[in-house]
């Protein structure tokens, strides 16, 4: 029907899927950031270097590499710079969390429409409720970390890769073929999966 709002999609109306899929992420955002200001108390010297070169930004600095802290690719330091910035406030322990609390967000989000494309819409919310919860997304969630962006970058290049294999997309494969490099330099590990 034309003027149909829902959709039965995996034995679950669409509305229901969109209701589930919002819970989610309000307990996700209630991990992600209850207490962000004490929970884990303090910074780590990794999460201090991170401040640092995103203050830099903020100052007008805008390298495409950061040789601080080991050397680093700089999405992390532009994104905590964003949300300081939106926030009127200089780099500080809250906008390094918040912006790693957005970040694991984005994740669920992602994994969510990967495994809804891939397996349907039940473990689509099995699996982001699974990343709302479990230990680990929640922990580097709270904290001011760089590693976060690796599954924020990767997991939309590898739902464009499925959809343009199975759409036989070519708008998707080159998504796909311009995101990838993206996260490869991201993270070292990542380029195993070339």
């Amino acid at each position: 029907m034309m003027g149909e709002v829902t959709r039965d999609v995996g034995g679950l109306d669409r509305r229901l899927e969109i209701v589930a899929l919002v819970a989610i992420l309000v307990v996700a955002a209630f991990f992600r950031m209850y207490q962000l200001d004490r929970v884990p108390p303090g910074l780590t010297h990794d999460e201090a270097a991170n401040g640092h070169d995103a203050a830099w930004v903020l100052r007008g600095v805008r390298p495409l590499y950061f040789a601080t802290n080991y050397g680093h690719e700089p999405l992390y330091c532009y994104l905590v710079a964003g949300v300081s910035a939106l926030g009127g406030v200089s780099v500080n322990e809250i906008s390094l969390r918040l912006t790693s609390a957005l970040c694991g967000l984005g994740m669920i989000l992602g994994a969510y429409a990967l495994a809804r494309r891939m397996f349907g819409v039940p473990v689509a919310l099995a699996t982001a409720m699974g990343l709302a919860i479990s230990f680990w997304p929640v922990a580097t969630s709270r904290q001011g970390l760089r590693p976060l962006t690796l599954p924020l970058l990767l997991v939309p290049a590898i739902y464009c890769f499925w959809r343009g294999i199975q759409a036989r997309s070519q708008v998707a494969t080159t998504i796909y073929g311009l995101s990838k490099p993206m996260a490869t330099v991201r993270k070292y590990g990542t380029k195993l999966l070339v």
